[in-house]
């Protein structure tokens, strides 16, 4: 103003603030071993700083490393991302870990029964932290033996019957217990009913 022409500038940057963050999934559930991808989206599309960083609340649940998750053990975690920028904008996922059976026993390996007989055979499924713990069983040959959803083995005739137990929870582990079913005498006849003998004879 004073003529001199003389003067000075400041460049402005404006910066533009996330003002949400969401993922493709709010809760999941994985078995232990797998993995899982988060992917975040983040708003508005001119952010200046769309990075995300990731946490979870239980380490030893999960792991999450660039969105992508590992699942450790049974139980359950909380993946959040949140925005880089400072705008405190974030969301989080949900994580259920599960435990698959890693073996299936029963308490025989062999059995035999006597026709009309029952056997009741007990699995055992490890770990002890499997989410479930259930089996179904199968006969393969009804005629001979059948099994209920509880393991009561009933003996119907005579032969040889292989009782399997397999789990409920995917993991396809299986064991089995041969069965073997014998007949009961049910009568004793003689050729005879009367006879007549003389001394000697």
């Amino acid at each position: 103003a004073d003529g001199s022409n003389k003067g000075a500038s400041c460049e402005i940057t404006v910066k533009q603030y996330v003002t949400s963050v969401t993922l493709d999934k709010t809760t999941a559930t994985l078995y232990t071993g797998e993995t899982l991808t988060l992917t975040p989206t983040v708003s508005p599309s001119d952010a200046s700083d769309k990075g995300v960083t990731w946490a979870i609340n239980s380490d030893t649940v999960a792991t999450v490393v660039d969105g992508v998750v590992t699942a450790l053990k049974a139980g359950t975690a909380t993946i959040t991302a949140t925005a880089a920028d400072g705008s405190g904008k974030s969301a989080s996922c949900q994580i259920t870990v599960k435990q698959y059976a890693t073996n299936l026993t029963l308490d025989k390996s062999t059995a035999t029964l006597y026709t009309g007989g029952t056997l009741t055979l007990n699995a055992t499924v490890s770990p002890s932290d499997t989410s479930d713990k259930r089996v179904t069983w199968a006969s393969d040959d009804n005629a001979v033996a059948t099994v209920s959803t509880s393991g009561v083995v009933t003996a119907v005739k005579a032969g040889s019957a292989t009782i399997t137990a397999t789990t409920a929870d995917g993991s396809e582990k299986s064991t089995s217990c041969e069965i073997t079913v014998k007949q009961y005498v049910t009568g004793i006849t003689l050729d005879k009913t009367t006879a007549t003998l003389y001394t000697g004879e």
